[in-house]
């Protein structure tokens, strides 16, 4: 996450289906983003999914955090940010979040990050997911205009 993108920036763009690097996820991509770690079979792909998003998806079946961390490097955002999309989508996979925390808490002591710096990142992601959670819990959830629209030219 962009430590200047603000909770409710966050919130709002995911909420329309767009990253914080300022992709706009297509239906199919929404889709591969909440599907990931789940069990899957072909007839399930979402219509104009790319083939190397969908490969991510079959390939890391039952086991979600490498298939977050694949997808994300292939739009362009940090693993955390896909984790808390989902939250935010309503994947609780506490997994996912949990194992995107510790992985970058160990790349940050591997490069020697004060203990005070890296457990206000764990106050701080412990926050968001809360927030993140309830504004979860709170919505309706329906697809954003655009997610729709690009759902019903897939499907038309």
């Amino acid at each position: 996450m962009k430590n200047t993108q603000s909770f409710s920036d966050s919130l709002k763009a995911w909420k329309n289906g767009c990253l914080s690097n300022g992709h706009r996820l297509t239906y199919a991509e929404h889709r591969c983003v909440l599907l990931v770690g789940k069990k899957v079979k072909e007839d399930s792909r979402p219509q104009g999914i790319p083939e190397q998003l969908w490969k991510i998806v079959e390939g890391v079946q039952l086991d979600p955090l490498p298939g977050v961390e694949q997808i994300a490097k292939q739009l362009g955002v940090s693993a955390l940010e896909l984790a808390f999309y989902r939250t935010y989508w309503g994947t609780h996979d506490v997994e996912v979040l949990t194992g995107t925390v510790y992985r970058r808490v160990l790349v940050s002591k591997s490069q020697g990050v004060p203990e005070q710096v890296i457990q206000d990142f764990r106050d701080e992601v412990d926050r968001w997911k809360t927030r993140i959670t309830e504004a979860g819990l709170a919505n309706e959830h329906e697809l954003p205009e655009t997610l729709r629209m690009s759902e019903e030219n897939q499907t038309s």
